[in-house]
């Protein structure tokens, strides 16, 4: 018998974050791991930015179906399969930088993209 509590029923679950063509498949299997862990959990993925969404839509497809972005789509299928609700946030301004390694912060992404998904 499965503990209740264990299932994730009173659980909401917020991952934010851009979705980019280089962690599109890693963010659709922690995505699917995080289902798997908490089959009734509330899932919401904060998309903060990407370079290969059509965000005009209210569900994760490509901006094209071609059989270059493949592999784009078989993660966006996987993330629509599993999420309950897809945010897409608005442009935040980046901060100054933090140090000299890194040419710009990106705190104010994630803070929107946390924001939009709570």
């Amino acid at each position: 018998m499965v503990d209740i509590s264990m299932t994730g029923k009173n659980l909401s679950i917020v991952l934010q974050g851009g979705l980019f063509k280089k962690n599109s498949i890693d963010v659709a299997n922690i995505t699917s791991e995080y289902r798997n862990l908490f089959p009734d959990a509330e899932i919401v993925l904060s998309v903060s930015s990407s370079d290969f969404l059509d965000t005009s839509k209210y569900e994760l497809t490509t901006y094209k179906n071609t059989a270059k972005n493949q592999e784009f789509i078989r993660a966006c299928n996987i993330l629509n399969s599993v999420v309950d609700t897809v945010v897409f946030c608005g442009d935040a301004l980046p901060l100054p930088p933090v140090n000299i390694k890194h040419p710009s912060c990106n705190a104010n992404y994630q803070i929107e993209a946390a924001r939009s998904g709570l």
